[in-house]
């Protein structure tokens, strides 16, 4: 056996001689399939110095001294000289039985995103039952289907696939040959209850199921108390999404069932199911024997008080792993917020914790940042949305917790009422937070003051990434003073100062600040009283924002040109080398036709993943703003010198060049540049 194994080797040491296979790439599979030691492999690897022929030469010694006669060995060895590479340079034969036939190994399968539909779920279902499932297999399916495959199938991927209960039911039969499947992602597809039923069939004999997505595929309850009956095998289960599946109280109490036997589950997301809080108490109940749980996602369950209490009561006091927690949109109120904040205080690994749009007020608010004192590694914190609890008492405690929360990343307090009095004393919490990377304070109304107040947050902020302050009534004076404060964030990638009024002579302080700003990949500026003058200025930073990917600077007060200079060929020469650009807005703006033609010419000659360019313009007559264009087409073509409209592929009437483009040409409509 060993001179025969030798003599077929032999074509194989040529190929990693030369370098064609790569040597290091067959030694890891050696070892992974421990057909030698690490040991071995460091040696034949390390002990040659750095030439091919010599590290092949020991490694294939190698393979030949400890595989010997051994037959499982021989046959593991035969699954890797079957890559699909090697088949192309090797034909090698073994001393295997004549009915072996060849046998071939696939461990994922990943075709997502390809809106394959039924029919094609179908053929590739046919390709697992007849033995054979390899990607380039399922591509081409002449190859010959009489082998014998070796089924190994580990992953398989077919999210976003238009799959519905047909495809589902062929499915599920097809998996029937996977029993080692660890991993199984059908999100957003069309499955239903009936592919459900069919698939929990299935999921009886995956025992070493690991990870299991099913979100977005309206299973109902029917269809969730079938998954439930599957899952129960399905010990060894790590991570379950069931996100937005129409799951209510009833599929949430059969789902907890189920539960109780996945004692390793890391991962459970149930989020947008309206189970109600007799589901959550139930689900509840189920977790606290999964100590290793990490994510919990309750988000839009509808748990309110009652949930909330058996979540803190169970969960919260049996799983310390708990890192990351989203019970946002719950309706829970002041007695299952007291309840969340005394189960905080032992929730020291906690890291994320989302808290949106729920309906405690200052009583539980209290109790909360209490306990959130002792979350001292907190990273990502979420409680906007809950401005009946908002105070200047409630602030200042959320300021004196964010002095013990310094290792913080991202906080969201947008929809808050905040106002400038809170601002200011929030911002002296907010300077612990030197870590900071992502600020939200969106609909907050804190004025000029509140801004002033947090130039000095901005000051220490210099990880800061994303700042939101759209619609605060931030004037140029609070403009400017946020301007000084940027000038420390050099790592700043997103700014929305949208729905203020920072008029020209913000725009000038803020073109200053960016100019410190390389990173900057999104800035919006709409509806802020900004003329052509102040648009001169952002000219001035946009030219070193060669990142920048979004610009709205709609709803403004640029007209085109100021003193004979044309804002809109400053603003193009200015953005020329932010060849990443994919939308740019200027509609609300009065642009003439002739300043749109030279955006036109620029989208083409400077900007290739541009998708949204907007300049369009709303008359009294026309719909309201929010119905403006979304997208606008340009497409360039030689011809005359001049500007028209296209309609479903039918030229309209030529436009004057001086008149404004409004949204009745630009509404669905192709822009066409035309030059001689």
């Amino acid at each position: 056996m060993s001179v025969k194994l030798e003599d077929s080797l032999a074509p194989l040491e040529e190929h990693l001689s030369k370098g064609s296979v790569d040597v290091e790439w067959f030694a890891r599979e050696l070892v992974e399939r421990k057909l030698i030691s690490q040991s071995s492999s460091d040696s034949a690897l390390g002990k040659y110095g750095t030439a091919d022929s010599a590290k092949a030469h020991s490694l294939i010694k190698e393979v030949i001294t400890q595989i010997q006669a051994d037959e499982s060995k021989l046959k593991e060895l035969q699954t890797i000289l079957e890559n699909e590479k090697l088949l192309q340079l090797l034909k090698i034969h073994f001393s295997t039985p004549e009915s072996s036939m060849e046998k071939r190994e696939a461990t994922k399968v990943e075709i997502s995103c390809q809106q394959i539909g039924d029919e094609e779920a179908i053929k590739l279902c046919e390709a697992m039952s007849k033995q054979v499932l390899d990607l380039d297999i399922y591509l081409d399916l002449s190859w010959s289907k009489k082998r014998e495959v070796i089924r190994r199938n580990r992953k398989l991927a077919l999210q976003e696939n238009g799959i519905s209960k047909t495809g589902a039911t062929e499915l599920s039969k097809a998996l029937t040959h996977c029993p080692r499947l660890r991993k199984l992602d059908l999100c957003r597809n069309h499955i239903g209850k009936v592919g459900s039923i069919e698939l929990s069939k299935t999921l009886l004999q995956c025992t070493s199921l690991q990870y299991l997505d099913l979100s977005w595929n309206h299973l109902y309850d029917e269809g969730i108390t079938a998954l439930a009956d599957g899952l129960q095998n399905c010990t060894l289960l790590v991570t379950l999404n069931l996100h937005t599946n129409l799951m209510t109280e009833k599929g949430a109490i059969e789902l907890s069932k189920a539960l109780k036997h996945c004692k390793s589950l890391q991962t459970l997301d149930v989020s947008r199911n309206e189970f109600g809080a007799e589901g959550g108490v139930a689900l509840s109940g189920a977790l606290q024997n999964c100590k290793q749980l990490k994510t919990l996602n309750f988000a839009s369950g509808s748990i309110n008080d009652k949930g909330a209490v058996e979540l803190s009561e169970t969960v919260m006091q049996h799983c310390r792993e708990l890192q990351t927690m989203n019970l946002s949109w719950n309706s829970i109120g002041d007695k299952g917020a007291c309840s969340l904040g005394v189960a905080l205080k032992q929730s020291e690994k906690l890291l994320s914790l989302d808290l949106c749009s729920n309906k405690f007020r200052e009583e539980g608010f209290t109790a909360l940042t209490e306990g959130l004192k002792h979350c001292l590694d907190l990273k990502s914190l979420d409680i906007s949305r809950n401005g009946t609890c908002m105070n200047q008492k409630t602030v200042g405690l959320l300021g004196d917790m964010l002095t013990h929360c310094k290792r913080l990343q991202e906080l969201d307090l947008s929809f808050n009422s905040i106002y400038k009095e809170g601002a200011k004393i929030l911002s002296k919490g907010l300077k612990s937070c030197v870590r900071l990377h992502t600020l939200d304070l969106h609909k907050n109304e804190i004025g000029d003051e509140g801004s002033i107040a947090l130039c000095e947050v901005l000051k220490h902020s210099k990880q800061l990434k994303s700042l939101v302050l759209s619609k605060n009534e931030i004037h140029e004076e609070g403009a400017k003073a946020l301007s000084e404060g940027l000038k420390s964030c050099s790592m700043l990638k997103t700014l929305d100062l949208s729905w203020n009024t920072i008029g020209e002579g913000g725009a000038e302080a803020l073109s200053e600040a960016l100019e410190n700003c390389p990173n900057l990949q999104k800035l919006d500026l709409h509806k802020n009283n900004i003329s052509d003058k102040g648009t001169h200025a952002l000219c001035k930073a946009l030219k070193h924002s060669t990142e920048l990917q979004s610009l709205i600077l709609s709803d403004n007060d640029i007209k085109g040109a100021v003193d004979s200079r044309s804002t809109i060929h400053d603003l193009s020469e200015a953005l020329k080398l932010c060849t990443e650009l994919q939308t740019l807005d200027l509609s609300e703006n009065n642009i003439p036709n002739k300043e749109a033609t030279t955006l036109i010419k620029a989208k083409k000659e400077y900007w290739p993943h541009l998708q949204n360019l907007d300049i369009g313009y709303e008359t009294e007559s026309q719909p309201s703003t929010s119905d403006r264009m979304e997208q606008c087409t340009e497409v360039e073509k030689r011809q005359d010198d001049k500007l028209i409209t296209s309609v479903g592929g039918v030229d309209k009437t030529t436009v004057d060049s001086q008149q404004p483009i409004t949204s009745s040409y630009l509404r669905g409509v192709n822009v066409i540049a035309q030059t001689s």
